[in-house]
């Protein structure tokens, strides 16, 4: 799985030459905390969206998608599981 924080995600977004100063400026005032975990082929990802208290899980299975808040307990534990089932 590749993980992205928000670390990483603000210094790509200031960066980017060709991004509005407005867009680069929040960027780099935005003190809220995101990380993102996708699979390598897309089918699972999981957002972490500080303040709410709860994780982001979208999974998509043959034609179907499903995407569910839960917990950050239970996301943990989901997450653990998803790694130690897969070859990530």
């Amino acid at each position: 799985m590749e993980f992205t924080d928000s670390d990483e995600l603000r210094r790509d977004i200031l960066a980017n030459q060709y991004l509005p100063e407005h867009l680069r400026e929040r960027a780099k005032n935005d003190t809220s905390e995101y990380c993102r975990a996708e699979d390598a082929d897309n089918l699972l990802e999981v957002d972490r969206l500080a303040g709410r208290g709860l994780v982001r899980f979208y999974m998509e299975a043959g034609n179907g998608s499903m995407q569910v808040d839960v917990p950050e307990e239970t996301a943990r534990s989901v997450a653990r599981w998803i790694l130690d089932h897969t070859n990530a």
